[in-house]
């Protein structure tokens, strides 16, 4: 039995996106759990823990943050991954301010070092956490 040649890339095509799609998102479930560290603006560093979770296969988060003695609350939300070890999300404070953050953990995924930026105010700065 002879095999269409065309059929036969397209199989190949489509197992390499599936394995693609399925490998960089393997480590999620890795960095569920609680981080404690610091977010910066810069030149300031304040407290803050990050927190994910993993729901139906769907990565989520909340982050607490105090500055001057104030708890600041917020969400992490539509995450992407974007590369070994990497993520992006959007944060969004209970004052709806909203930006990107970009993360990277570490090999064991006990830490993390990242960068925010807003989307409507000045500031920017690291994000960091070490369960």
């Amino acid at each position: 039995m002879r095999t269409n040649p065309v059929f036969s890339i397209l199989i190949v095509v489509m197992l390499a996106l599936v394995a693609g799609c399925a490998t960089p998102g393997s480590w999620q479930p890795k960095i569920v759990g609680t981080y404690t560290g610091t977010i910066s603006n810069d030149p300031d560093e304040f407290p803050a823990k990050t927190t994910f979770k993993l729901d139906e296969g769907k990565l989520s988060g909340r982050y607490e943050l105090t500055v001057d003695g104030n708890r600041i609350d917020g969400d992490l939300q539509e995450f992407t991954v974007t590369g070994k070890r990497t993520l992006k999300c959007r944060w969004i404070d209970y004052t709806q301010r909203v930006g990107n953050l970009n993360m990277t953990f570490s090999p064991d995924f006990s830490s993390f070092e990242g960068n925010w930026d807003p989307d409507d105010f000045n500031g920017s700065g690291s994000w960091k956490g070490r369960k």
